[in-house]
């Protein structure tokens, strides 16, 4: 475990962020309830290419979700990427992430359930601290 720890800087109006589908698909009922409401915020918003898509009981196949979520870590004008829901997939992909990207730019990043394991694996491999929180897609969390 590293001692280090990187906290990111917090997001502020305007700052563009973005939504990962790393788990199960999403419902496009709650997903437009989501982003209005981080809209309301002041933030800028960008879906993932495979927010739409469904492989079984994923957004996805491995591939796609790990490709997208690395497209996030590396594009500069990212400042947080919100996690749309749980459920389970991330785990899988692990071992693809993009940990280096987490350490040179670092990003808020926003979500729980199967994200705990993102979470864990971004603090042991590179110190990055992540908020265990409302995900995008899940209704409760814009009816606060």
């Amino acid at each position: 475990m590293r001692s280090n720890r990187i906290i990111p800087n917090p997001l502020r109006k305007g700052d563009l962020v973005g939504s990962s589908a790393g788990s199960g698909p999403i419902n496009p009922t709650d997903l437009k309830k989501g982003i209005s409401f981080i809209e309301t915020m002041g933030l800028k918003f960008k879906l993932i290419a495979n927010i739409h898509t469904s492989a079984y009981y994923l957004a996805g196949s491995d591939e796609q979700r790990v490709k997208s979520l690395n497209d996030f870590l590396i594009d500069p004008e990212i400042r947080g990427v919100i996690f749309a829901r749980g459920g389970y997939g991330v785990m899988r992909v692990l071992p693809r992430i993009n940990f280096e990207a987490m350490t040179t730019d670092p990003k808020i990043m926003l979500g729980m359930s199967d994200l705990t394991a993102l979470s864990m694996a971004a603090f042991n491999l590179c110190g990055l601290v992540t908020i265990a929180g409302p995900m995008l897609a899940v209704q409760r969390a814009h009816e606060m």
